[in-house]
């Protein structure tokens, strides 16, 4: 018996625990993914890779908009993680620990993937768009 932990162990912790599980399609984009038997046989088929598989991320609604919700842990020293900017959305930032990391991790303004800050930071200055704008967004 082999002591190597499962490569699946993410997916079916989640499971375990009643989290929803995506799949990333060929474009990259997660899509909700078949629940219950029907994926345990997917997995114990081994038809896509255990990369391929997370939990759904926890949500936050902002301006009532549903968005991925920043993380609580600081990312492992030396992982990139992105924050909102005023220059476009967001920015990739390498954590060290240091001063504006720990106030990012604080604020709320940790995301592990882009498209997921991203639609914080749209999320979030979609009023600010439509007033300077003078309508719609």
């Amino acid at each position: 018996m082999s002591n190597k932990p499962n490569p699946y162990a993410h997916v079916l912790l989640g499971i375990a625990a009643g989290k929803q599980i995506q799949w990333q399609n060929g474009d990259g984009e997660w899509a909700v993914q078949c629940q219950g038997r029907a994926l345990l046989h997917e997995i114990a088929r081994g038809e896509f890779k255990p990369e391929r598989y997370r939990v759904a991320p926890d949500t936050v609604t902002i301006n009532g908009i549903e968005v991925p919700a920043p993380e609580k842990v600081a990312p492992a020293n030396g992982s990139k993680y992105w924050s909102l900017s005023s220059f476009g959305g967001s920015r990739i930032t390498t954590w060290f620990g240091g001063e504006e990391n720990r106030h990012a991790l604080h604020n709320g303004l940790i995301w592990l993937t882009e498209a997921d800050a991203r639609a914080a930071f749209d999320a979030l200055t979609k009023p600010l768009r439509e007033y300077v704008s003078g309508g719609a967004a």
